[in-house]
């Protein structure tokens, strides 16, 4: 949009529908499964009040009202009535009718400019979510392990940031910040077949103070030193009550009409000092050589599908030290950049998901701390223009993870049976893009990539059925861009050669007996028409 005052208000909106047919059709009813109906919407205004301050508001809502949910695959017999299935895009599904997600957020950014190398920043933000979805985990078309769930979310957030930069080339950076969170979410299991149902409220109040700096400081010409320090204080209020229903009890199951199996009321604070240091030493104009090391931290929690008091007990937080060194390089006069990096990452305390059997042999699901782990590597990114209609890139990752500690069921360490979760070994990917100006003013882009990934695992349980072996995938795209920029029409497909490969999966074989594994999207069309005002 043009400015509404030259100079001193400017705005921005945006529109956007994103909607598909599902990628599976459901045999229980004959109509695709897993479709999106999404509208989202942004609009921003900058005003320049004065030389020296300026405001920003951000509005964005985004509604994505599909049909149906996303039904997984039989990777193995359900209950032994049902058998695998070897066809993940034709599924059987009776709980799949509901799967809505509604976004809205507002943000507003102060900037002063003190002087010319000190500015105050004020950012203030509010958001929402609503998640409401049913969604079918046994992948039949019996009553056996229907789940429902219906999340409301709300948080605000406010920060202020002072930062500087001196003629000398001395910068710091430092900030208070606090969040407020409220999630209240009702869910449960909807399995009249086997008489199995049953409903749940988690309320959850999450509050997180933070005081941050770090520096920049120019030792020399080439070297520049970092320094940086974040101080965070988090505590979590959490109150969970979970009734069990009659097999004969309609969806959804009252709370206050049932068998009251949990009512637990917990609460935790937790701190932590995080600091960062690192160097930067410039060879040459060309060519930067570089190292950090930091530490991070992930709060710690409930176990929000804990059945008692014992359950129930925080988890502790999750750490991480992440050391890093590479390089930058500017190569063939400015025509190509190449960037090398080394990694260590070392975990402790990490948090991890999983499905086993309580002792009675019953299903049960456990938010934990699994023990400490590793992750190391090195990754290359090379970027090439050779001519100015011609970009290249490539990429390509090394990575070794593996558990140093798991510890299972009755204290015993499992780590040697355990492999990391989506942690591939090897990883690649490389893309062209090529840009044909007409004599109208107008151009074609044209655009290829292509991507692989070895052997992984997506479930925690390191499940070799639902292990995902290496696979690449094809993407390509064309688009024709107006002269004035004010539209552009493209067309694309994605999996070209229709691979079929596993991103997620749910091991239940402990208690329940079965495994399911969902599915990336198979060869995929897509066309759009963009306008910009």
């Amino acid at each position: 949009m043009p400015p509404l005052v030259e100079g001193k208000l400017l705005t921005k909106a945006v529109v956007a529908y994103n909607g598909r047919d599902g990628y599976a059709t459901n045999s229980v009813t004959g109509e695709d499964d897993g479709d999106k109906e999404a509208l989202s919407a942004r609009f921003a205004v900058r005003a320049h009040l004065s030389d020296r301050f300026m405001f920003d508001l951000n509005a964005d809502i985004s509604d994505d009202d599909s049909d149906t949910s996303r039904t997984p695959n039989r990777e193995t017999s359900v209950f032994g009535v049902v058998p695998a299935s070897d066809e993940p895009f034709e599924v059987d599904a009776d709980f799949n009718d509901l799967n809505r997600l509604k976004t809205k957020g507002i943000s507003g950014v102060a900037t002063y400019d003190v002087s010319d190398s000190m500015t105050l920043k004020s950012v203030t933000a509010y958001r929402t979510m609503n998640y409401d979805t049913h969604l079918d985990l046994d992948a039949t078309a019996l009553a056996f392990l229907g789940v429902f769930v219906d999340e409301d979310q709300k948080q605000f957030s406010q920060e202020f940031q002072l930062s500087y930069e001196a003629d000398s080339g001395l910068s710091f950076v430092g900030g208070l910040y606090h969040l407020r969170e409220h999630d209240i979410t009702m869910s449960g299991i909807f399995g009249p077949a086997i008489a199995f149902i049953t409903n749940s409220v988690n309320d959850q109040i999450n509050r997180s103070y933070a005081a941050y700096g770090q520096a920049d400081i120019p030792v020399t010409d080439k070297l520049t030193l970092t320094a940086g320090l974040r101080f965070t204080y988090e505590e979590k209020e959490f109150t969970r009550v979970q009734e069990f229903f009659g097999a004969d009890t309609p969806l959804v199951p009252e709370i206050g009409q049932g068998l009251r199996v949990t009512d637990v009321v917990v609460e935790e604070n937790w701190n932590n000092l995080s600091p960062k240091v690192g160097m930067n030493y410039q060879l040459d104009d060309d060519h930067m050589l570089y190292a950090s090391a930091s530490k991070g931290f992930k709060s710690g929690g409930f176990d929000g599908r804990s059945n008692s008091d014992t359950e129930a007990v925080p988890y502790d937080p999750e750490t991480l030290w992440a050391f890093e060194v590479g390089s930058k390089n500017t190569l063939a006069g400015g025509k190509a950049t190449l960037n090398i990096a080394a990694f260590y990452n070392d975990y402790k305390n990490l948090q991890l998901s999983s499905f086993t059997a309580d002792e009675g042999g019953a299903f049960q699901a456990l938010f934990t701390n699994a023990g400490a782990a590793t992750i190391k590597g090195v990754e290359l990114e090379l970027a090439a223009r050779p001519i100015p209609a011609l970009n290249l890139q490539a990429s390509v990752s090394y990575t070794d993870a593996q558990y140093d500690e798991y510890i299972g069921e009755g204290g015993v360490d499992i780590s040697d049976e355990r492999h990391l979760v989506n942690a591939p070994e090897w990883t690649l990917f490389a893309a062209v893009d090529y840009d044909i100006d007409l004599a109208n003013g107008a151009s074609i882009l044209l655009h290829g990539d292509a991507a692989y990934r070895s052997k992984t695992y997506p479930t925690v349980s390191s499940s070799e059925i639902l292990a995902e072996d290496g696979y690449g995938l094809l993407n390509a795209r064309v688009a024709y861009e107006a002269a004035s920029g004010s539209w552009s029409l493209y067309a694309g497909v994605k999996n070209i050669t229709d691979t079929r490969y596993r991103t997620h999966g749910f091991d239940l074989s402990a208690s329940l007996g079965f495994q399911m594994g969902y599915y990336g999207a198979p060869r995929t069309w897509a066309a759009g028409l963009e306008f910009r005002f």
